[in-house]
């Protein structure tokens, strides 16, 4: 029932507290060593109860309370695992180089870590006053034959949009893209964020 719990948190449909009181009785018959229970469904579970954390009002966070420790700690350790990205993809390193040479260097932040995320983020920027999170999202976070973003990758955008940012993804392809045809990627960039800005200003404005 991992997916059904992500996917209510995720829509923002909370059933209310008697709904969860008892999915969380089922949840702490969960053994968090079980050889039978999946990693991709620890990590769903993770992402639910961060997402809740972030929802304003929400009737349970899913992984609260002593009895539920042991998974959290499972789940949280296994996000954390397939969340991690210790060394920056070839796209993340040529997105970081070229912004540096368009903003001072006070304005941006390479790998980002968010205060209360167990994640790091791609690059924080300052660009003409808007405060955006940038994502360089690599082939993961795609899906393989539509090449629409995943559940996941709209999870994480929600999450970092909570801060009250700009979140900016910038898909690989387009990336590589710029580089197999020479493509002048600073200039790529400006169009973008200058797009990005007006548009999140403008949204701001009404």
């Amino acid at each position: 029932f991992a997916s059904l719990v992500w996917a209510l948190v995720m829509l923002g449909l909370d059933p209310g507290a008697e709904f969860w009181a008892r999915m969380q009785e089922d949840l702490k018959g969960v053994d968090p060593q079980d050889p039978k229970l999946k990693e991709d469904s620890l990590c769903l579970l993770y992402q639910a109860h961060l997402l809740s954390l972030h929802r304003p009002n929400w009737s349970c966070h899913i992984l609260e309370g002593p009895e539920l420790e042991g998974l959290c700690s499972a789940a949280q350790k296994q996000w954390q695992a397939q969340a991690a990205h210790p060394v920056a993809t070839e796209e993340q390193q040529q997105v970081g180089t070229a912004l540096q040479t368009l903003v001072p260097p006070h304005h941006c932040t390479i790998r980002w870590q968010p205060p209360d995320l167990n994640f790091t983020v791609d690059i924080r920027l300052e660009w003409k006053g808007v405060h955006m999170l940038i994502e360089v999202d690599k082939p993961s976070h795609f899906t393989r034959n539509t090449l629409r973003r995943i559940g996941k990758t709209y999870a994480r955008n929600f999450m970092l949009r909570t801060y009250g940012v700009l979140v900016v993804c910038l898909p690989f392809r387009e990336i590589n893209n710029l580089r197999e045809t020479g493509g002048n990627l600073p200039h790529y960039l400006k169009k973008h964020l200058d797009e990005a800005a007006e548009a999140y200003s403008q949204h701001l404005a009404h």
